[in-house]
């Protein structure tokens, strides 16, 4: 009795149940299902009959539905059922064992005909099985296993798609599951040393993270806290598996401590081992153990204060020495995992639209690992938001200085510095964009508008050129601004009517190349031109703008007048609109009304003024203060 109560004591202040409870996962499920099937095996032992057995096998299908690698046990529990349970003749013992199967397919069963019928697929729970056994059975263990959702889980999940073709999950996890097996049959010695390796991190103190880190959790819980910690020793588990291996060594060393109960306890114990390290080692996977082992800590605590003398010495040497196997190493912290779950946190705060604390978050999850993928771009979209453009643009660096091949994050940071003016830095990014990417049109696109807004105009044309050459017929307007900016307009008109040939619709080439006309005094070409252009949006401004002006030049006011104050009625402040509108009316002798929409006019231009001064004394003020108190 005392060594049950003392396992209870262990499991009611066992840390990582209350953490695993709080996360609300199957594996806390499972460690019901198992701790029941276990109590009704006992059960059987004692009463016989087909009710434990049918009731053994529905529990352990639920157990199965949680966690499937308690599956493995299944034949140890029916041999259990067979061996230990009363029964005059074997084959009323056999019948105990087919009621069980019975009731263990029960539950499996309808999962499995489900899978086939919905996925057209036999797979006997879930498909994640090939994954998770090619996670922890290759070459390359330590990355595999620290694979989190994201570019690094999706390169081991999409290996059946990216060498075989596979896109079916079932064949994809029989693929990984070759996988596997061609590595053990390949390299047995390896894959020994490996075994060993998992062996040893089941019974390992610390609780080993897989996508959850209770001890994050527990600096935000001062409960957990307190039954959750690593300071030299892992407590709890630190603790527990030594003890539980001094108690597991005082049951076999001892034939007379061997009952039935102690055999179910180390059988479930090593069955459920084996089937933890056949795959990869966490806390939260060796959890459904824990009540047992527990049940063993409880026994080897117990036995260990009974004894006296020599015994005792020997024993507390043994304790001592397992503790310090069991908890080598389990101070450090990995921070590549606690930034991932800054990051994670990080992420959930922004969704929430809590953007300091989202910052915070983000700038801790790179200080802990200065090269994570994504917390450097939630940092930098972070910073971006916030109109905290340079820190931005020194996290995008530190993202592509840590991965130079994300061609993606360079376009996107390349053309963040093109619309933040820096022409110069704009123009370095897309070049070695180029260097990798020399066929993309759309790349010499962008290098060929930031040349210009330097004001290297060569550069920029041959980019356009380039561009031409590649089929992008787009850049035939970007040579037409090209030339007019450099006074070339001949070569600026051929440009835009090439433009029109190649794409009839194009609105802006069809009002630059009017305007080119107007100017040469080819009024009646423009006219078809912005007529074409009113046709395709009969509230385009530029259109109606270069239209007015002609009907003006024209002497047809009232049309004239009518294009103005349509452009005024969904651009109430577009200074050259309201200013025309002005001067015509200046023409057309009302006086009044044009010197009220004159003095319009000079209001807005004066209002424009003071908000550009406003926003320029803003901006250096906002500068100012980043620098004096850096945000968090």
């Amino acid at each position: 009795p005392t060594v049950g109560w003392v396992a209870a004591l262990g499991a009611a202040l066992y840390g990582p149940f209350l953490y695993f409870e709080g996360e609300l996962l199957p594996t806390t499920w499972a460690v019901l299902f198992d701790a029941v099937l276990l109590v009704i095996l006992l059960w059987g032992q004692r009463q016989g009959g087909t009710l434990p057995a049918l009731v053994a096998g529905l529990v352990l299908g639920l157990g199965t539905l949680a966690v499937p690698n308690v599956l493995l046990f299944a034949p140890v529990a029916a041999w259990w059922v067979y061996r230990w349970w009363p029964a005059a003749v074997p084959r009323r013992r056999a019948l105990h064992v087919a009621i069980f199967a019975v009731g263990l397919l029960m539950l499996v069963g309808p999962v499995t005909l489900r899978n086939r019928i919905v996925g057209g697929e036999w797979v006997l729970i879930s498909f994640n099985a090939g994954v998770n056994f090619y996670l922890g059975n290759n070459p390359d263990y330590d990355r595999t296993v620290a694979a989190r959702p994201g570019a690094g889980w999706s390169e081991v999940v999409d290996l059946p798609q990216r060498e075989a073709g596979i896109t079916q999950p079932g064949a994809g996890s029989n693929y990984l599951l070759g996988k596997a097996w061609e590595y053990i049959r390949t390299e047995p010695g390896d894959y020994l040393a490996l075994l060993l390796h998992k062996g040893y991190l089941f019974w390992y103190g610390a609780e080993i993270p897989r996508n959850t880190d209770p001890y994050f959790a527990a600096e935000y819980s001062p409960l957990l806290r307190l039954l959750l910690w690593k300071y030299g020793l892992a407590f709890p588990f630190g603790l527990v598996s030594a003890l539980a291996l001094l108690g597991a060594a005082y049951v076999l060393l001892k034939p007379e401590r061997r009952t039935p109960t102690t055999y179910l306890v180390l059988l479930f114990a090593g069955v459920y081992m084996l089937s933890v390290v056949l795959f990869f080692v966490t806390g939260r996977y060796r959890l459904p153990a824990v009540p047992c082992l527990l049940l063993l800590a409880a026994y080897g605590a117990c036995t260990l204060a009974s004894l006296r003398h020599r015994p005792l010495y020997l024993s507390a040497g043994a304790l001592v020495l397992l503790l310090l196997v069991t908890n080598a190493g389990t101070a450090t912290t990995s921070p590549h995992v606690a930034a991932f779950h800054h990051y994670s946190l990080a992420a959930v705060y922004e969704y929430k639209g809590m953007k300091t604390t989202a910052l915070q978050h983000y700038r801790r999850a790179v200080e802990l690992d200065p090269s994570h993928r994504h917390a450097l771009l939630g940092l930098a979209h972070m910073y971006g938001a916030t109109q905290r453009y340079d820190d931005a643009a020194h996290t995008w660096r530190q993202f592509l200085d840590h991965h130079p091949d994300q061609d993606d994050v360079r376009l996107q940071f390349a053309d963040f510095l093109r619309l933040r003016g820096q022409a110069q830095e704009s123009a370095v990014e897309y070049q070695k964009l180029l260097v990798r990417q020399p066929d993309q049109a759309h790349l010499y696109l962008r290098l060929g508008r930031v040349e210009a807004a330097a004001g290297r105009l060569q550069q920029a044309e041959a980019a356009y050129l380039r561009a031409l050459e590649l089929g992008s017929q787009s850049a035939y307007y970007l040579l037409g601004q090209l030339y007019e900016d450099q006074g070339q307009p001949e070569r600026a008109e051929q440009a835009y009517q090439q433009l029109i040939v190649q794409q009839p619709d194009h609105l802006a080439g069809l009002c630059h190349l009017a305007d080119l006309l107007l100017k040469r005094g080819d009024e009646e070409t423009a006219k078809g031109h912005l007529l074409a252009a009113l046709a395709l949006d009969p509230d385009n401004a530029h259109a109606l703008r270069s239209m007015g002006t002609l009907e003006a030049n024209q002497g047809q006011y009232r049309q004239a007048l009518q294009r103005f104050e349509r452009i005024l009625q969904h651009h109430p402040r577009d200074l050259q609109a309201r200013r025309a509108l002005s001067h015509l009316l200046l023409k057309m002798g009302q006086h009044e009304r044009a010197d009220a929409e004159y003095a319009r006019y000079q209001h807005l231009k004066r209002q424009h003024h003071m908000q550009q001064q406003t926003l320029e004394k803003t901006k250096e003020l906002a500068d100012q203060l980043r620098h004096m108190f850096k945000a968090p």
